[in-house]
């Protein structure tokens, strides 16, 4: 018996030889700016990183087994990164992953297969994908593949993506999708004044029981940026809106939510805007919608071209229009072009000086 222990004490010893050669030429690729420890763990590895200024973690690898590979390159079973912010922290983990030198100072992790990235901070944000490379020197995330994006009221899809965790040393919490983008906004965070005063009548709440509404709907072309420091969400490129019986289509489109409540706080559409609900509707180089004022304001191009707004056979044209959800009034500035509709006019009064 103890010969047979005697037999297996050098292949014990190279495999630790081998386990400690993996930790120690990771630990000669550390990223400049940052203090690198390599800790062999039971049945795996882990590799860490620190701030030098504030003495804080700045990263963390472990995975469940690690084999050294061409190159300087190792490949790791069942990987867990933990990315260490201001104010959260990342959580990704993936089935397959390999550790690649690039340089003298770079780590570059590549994760592989149910790539699952977790956002720790209030908004719970879950994306996911099927391959997703960690630049550790730069602390930049990047894919070319399809992504999904999940949170309790937003749901996104696109294709191709980069999440920039910090930038100078500040939370900026910056997600974009490339291309081919699709959002689909909860009816409780979509609703908003914007689309309800395309017809003057306030969208009735939700009666106990019954679901709040339509979701809202957003495709572009891309890319796609969300700030989730400032809560802000913008399209770009060929944006199409549909929520219910509204629509709306433009060139850009940024929307900004409360942190708290989660509902929209102003939505801005600029380029060949078009806004239409039934037979209601406005177009303009640029709308705006302020939850202060309760007003939508489209405005037209400095060369001249028009806002419009209308409703039914009523119309008004001026550079600058204002469509009131509070009173449904219309008011405009400059010089106005109003058609009145053939039913008199009577209707094209109410449908300009709010009455009832």
């Amino acid at each position: 018996m103890a010969r047979h222990s005697v037999a297996l004490l050098p292949a014990v010893i190279a495999t630790a030889l081998a386990a400690l050669a993996c930790v120690v030429a990771l630990a000669m690729s550390a990223p400049a700016g940052e203090i690198g420890a390599e800790l062999d763990v039971a049945r795996g590895v882990r590799w860490e990183r620190f701030d030098p200024k504030t003495g804080k973690k700045a990263w963390e690898v472990a995975a469940k087994e690690a084999t050294a590979g061409p190159n300087m390159s190792y490949f790791i079973k069942e990987p867990k990164v933990v990315i260490h912010c201001t104010g959260y922290d990342m959580n990704i983990s993936s089935d397959t992953g390999l550790v690649k030198r690039e340089d003298d100072k770079n780590n570059v992790f590549t994760l592989d297969g149910n790539v699952t990235l977790k956002f720790n901070d209030p908004s719970h944000s879950v994306i996911t994908t099927e391959k997703l490379v960690w630049l550790a020197s730069k602390r930049l995330l990047t894919t070319d593949d399809p992504v999904q994006m999940s949170r309790d009221d937003l749901e996104v899809s696109g294709v191709g993506m980069q999440v920039e965790p910090e930038k100078q040393g500040k939370d900026v919490r910056l997600v974009r999708l490339e291309k081919g983008v699709k959002a689909v906004i909860s009816p409780s965070a979509s609703k908003s004044a914007l689309f309800s005063s395309l017809n003057g009548i306030e969208e009735p709440a939700a009666k106990p029981g019954q679901p709040e509404g339509p979701p809202m709907i957003i495709t572009s072309r891309g890319p796609m940026i969300i700030n989730r420091d400032s809560g802000s969400v913008a399209f770009s490129d060929s944006v199409a809106v549909r929520r219910g019986t509204f629509s709306l289509r433009c060139d850009n489109m940024e929307m900004t939510f409360d942190g708290e409540t989660r509902k929209a706080k102003d939505i801005l559409c600029t380029g060949h805007v078009q806004a239409f609900d039934g037979k209601n509707g406005a177009s303009g180089e640029r709308l705006k919608w302020d939850p202060v004022s309760g007003l939508t304001e489209i405005t037209g191009k400095k060369d001249g071209s028009r806002a419009k707004t209308w409703r039914g056979g009523a119309t008004v044209s001026a550079p600058s229009i204002s469509i009131s959800q509070k009173d449904r009034k219309v008011t405009w500035s400059g010089r106005a072009q109003l058609f009145a509709p053939p039913e008199g006019p009577e209707q094209f009064l109410h449908f300009g000086g709010g009455l009832d």
